[in-house]
């Protein structure tokens, strides 16, 4: 039943991460060591894009290509998107 709990727990842990890892990596940092880190299989093309997409909707503003993250000029809020993308 631990993998219930977890997937309550995903969504405000990740949202903490990337609290810390806006301050602790000024001025940008690379959107895929980001979401390797924050649980998002960045291996394949479906788990790249739910990763952009959830921080996009955190209001993290991204390179043009999506490659580097400029977390100088990013105001991190909670996601408001609704659908799950926990590797559980």
């Amino acid at each position: 039943m631990s993998a219930y709990l977890l997937d309550f727990m995903v969504g405000p842990i990740r949202f903490a991460a990337l609290q810390r890892m806006c301050k602790a990596y000024r001025p940008s940092l690379e959107v895929k060591f980001l979401l390797s880190e924050l649980g998002f299989i960045v291996n394949d093309s479906r788990g790249w894009r739910d990763g952009v997409e959830w921080l996009k909707s955190c209001g993290c503003l991204l390179s043009d290509d999506d490659l580097t993250w400029n977390t100088k000029d990013s105001v991190v809020r909670e996601s408001t998107l609704k659908k799950k993308t926990s590797l559980i």
